[in-house]
């Protein structure tokens, strides 16, 4: 390939250097990845993209930083960021290098997400049982109330319907067709 697209803080010697490049560019771009996941950090940063392009093309980055890690993420990162593409790794190399590692993580992140879903199962449980101690508590509170006999026929306490006339059932307000009587013209 010979196109230079990308972020040239990820970007390998060869783009750098208008060279042709294969899938070893995308290694050295997963090492500067893994720099900055493992420091915080990008391998190669300076705000002069002249000194960025010779530090890429020199392979000039703080390795102090990674010793902090074990030797085989050191290790991982290092070798991705060879700078003769020829030496650098292949996926198949980087995997087995970094294999087990991955293996011992995603045994912890498992063990890590199984301990999590067991706590999240005993909480949503314990609120559950607070809901249905208070619906329960509401519920037992309401029928509690001692309910005392309506003072008149509509069975509502405190309203009286007594001298409201229904216009429905009002015979005084019903028009003649109501009543029955039936006009003709003449």
């Amino acid at each position: 390939m010979t196109s230079a697209v990308g972020t040239l803080y990820y970007a390998c010697p060869e783009i750098i250097q208008h060279c042709n490049y294969n899938e070893k560019a995308d290694i050295w771009s997963l090492g500067c990845v893994l720099y900055y996941m493992i420091v915080l950090e990008l391998p190669f940063n300076t705000p002069n993209i002249l000194l960025l392009a010779e530090k890429v093309c020199k392979g000039d980055y703080d390795r102090t930083p990674l010793r902090q890690h074990s030797k085989r993420l050191q290790e991982t990162v290092i070798e991705c960021l060879i700078v003769d593409p020829i030496l650098r790794p292949d996926i198949s190399d980087i995997a087995r290098l970094c294999t087990e590692e991955l293996m011992c993580y995603m045994d912890r992140s498992c063990s890590t997400i199984q301990s999590l879903e067991k706590r999240l199962q005993q909480r949503e449980m314990k609120w559950d049982s607070y809901l249905a101690k208070q619906y329960h508590s509401r519920c037992m509170s309401c029928s509690s109330v001692k309910e005392s006999p309506a003072d008149n026929s509509s069975g509502i306490q405190g309203v009286n319907f007594e001298g409201i006339i229904d216009e429905q059932h009002d015979t005084s307000k019903q028009d003649s067709s109501t009543l029955g009587i039936e006009w003709k013209e003449i």
